[in-house]
Formats: structure tokens, C-alpha cells, sequence
């Protein structure tokens, strides 16, 4: 493989995911309607969060050392 198509690929890690504030705030609030709404959901979401959180925690770290 040449140099020019190590340059041409595509990395996941590379990609930029934006969003910005407005994304996330629309994300928390349509969260937290349906969590409202349907009480059966209610711990599948927390604990959906929090396994999301453990594991972005968990990416990050490995990715610092």
C-alpha cells in the first residue's frame, strides 16, 4: 500500500462527531419525556446511561495511556 492510499482511508477514530450544545440539549429533553411517559423504561434508560458513561470513561482512559 502506498502512501497515497494510507492518506485516502478512512479512520472511525479520526471521524468528528458536532452536535453542540443544541444537540445535546434536545437529546436530555427527549430522553427525559419518554422517561416520564413510560415508567417501564425507566431503569433500562438509567442503566443504559450509566453503562454508556463506564464505558466512554473507560474508552477515554485507554485511549490516554
Amino acid at each position: 500500500m502506498s502512501n497515497d492510499d494510507q492518506d485516502a482511508d478512512i479512520r472511525i477514530d479520526r471521524i468528528r462527531v458536532r452536535g453542540g450544545i443544541g444537540a445535546a440539549i434536545v437529546i436530555v429533553v427527549l430522553v427525559g419525556a419518554m422517561t416520564l411517559d413510560l415508567p417501564g423504561l425507566r431503569i433500562p434508560v438509567l442503566a443504559g446511561i450509566l453503562g454508556g458513561v463506564i464505558v466512554g470513561v473507560a474508552l477515554i482512559a485507554w485511549h490516554w495511556r
